[in-house]
């Protein structure tokens, strides 16, 4: 049974194990927020892996990041994970979200060239320079991240859905350049908490 599973959500359970992990070799997606008892061994024998959840995880390190070369989705919010487990993932990422995670910087994530969707916060410290690496990226969310700036979101031309949420310097004053994007038409835009009045001086 547990070899043909290919989707399974493991948050918050106690019953599962690394050694019951071994035997889902068919296993592409797996959510391990809020899991106290799998680990980095168990995760590591999952090689078909493609999206992987790793929220409020305090187990799961880049160990197993690097033996999972199917890998495409990651979220790594409040996890162990560095630049290092990152790094491996460098040409296969399409989707990353990074909140609260310390151990990953900009530097890291502007070299994951092929991200279509990225969210992130003010922990990994994204300069306009490292987001402009991101040419395919298509969906961004930014919460509370003080480090990009209008100028940096002008540099994504192929933005198809913008999330700004307390950033001080991405302003309104970017809503006329998203009308220019070279995508075929822009689907969403969200800003909360911006200062209207400074952003349109």
């Amino acid at each position: 049974l547990y070899t043909r599973l290919e989707t399974l959500s493991l948050s918050r359970n106690r019953r599962i194990r690394d050694s019951h992990l071994a035997q889902m070799t068919s296993l592409t997606s797996l959510d391990l927020s809020d899991n106290e008892f799998v680990s980095s061994t168990g995760v590591s024998t999952l090689t078909s892996l493609s999206t992987l959840s790793l929220v409020r995880n305090y187990r799961v390190a880049d160990t197993a990041l690097k033996c999972l070369p199917n890998l495409t989705r990651l979220e790594l919010d409040c996890s162990l994970a560095t630049d290092a487990g990152l790094l491996h993932l460098e040409t296969k990422l399409r989707l990353l979200s990074t909140l609260e995670t310390t151990g990953i910087t900009g530097a890291a994530i502007a070299r994951m060239t092929n991200l279509r969707s990225l969210t992130i916060d003010d922990t990994t410290a994204l300069t306009d320079t490292e987001l402009a690496q991101l040419t395919n990226l298509q969906q961004l969310l930014l919460l509370d991240c003080n480090t990009v700036t209008d100028a940096g979101v002008r540099l994504l031309t192929n933005l198809e859905q913008l999330s700004v949420v307390n950033c001080k310097k991405v302003t309104t004053g970017v809503l006329p350049f998203l009308c220019l994007c070279k995508s075929a038409e822009f689907d969403e835009v969200e800003m909360i908490g911006q200062d209207q009045s400074d952003s349109l001086s």
